[in-house]
């Protein structure tokens, strides 16, 4: 994005368990991703519970 390029972006809520594989597709689809992981305080929304 630094480069002003128009790109896509996916961004998903995942638990700590989903993390490995979900780096393993993005991997697959495309060999040069970038991810960013961090943790999330709280979640809202259908199919999430509040947690902290």
């Amino acid at each position: 994005m630094y480069k002003e390029t128009e790109r896509n972006i996916l961004w998903c809520v995942a638990s700590k368990g989903e993390i490995i594989r979900i780096r393993q597709i993005a991997s697959q689809i495309d060999k040069s991703s970038f991810m960013s992981i961090f943790n999330a305080r709280e979640v809202y929304g259908m199919g999430f519970k509040k947690t902290s």
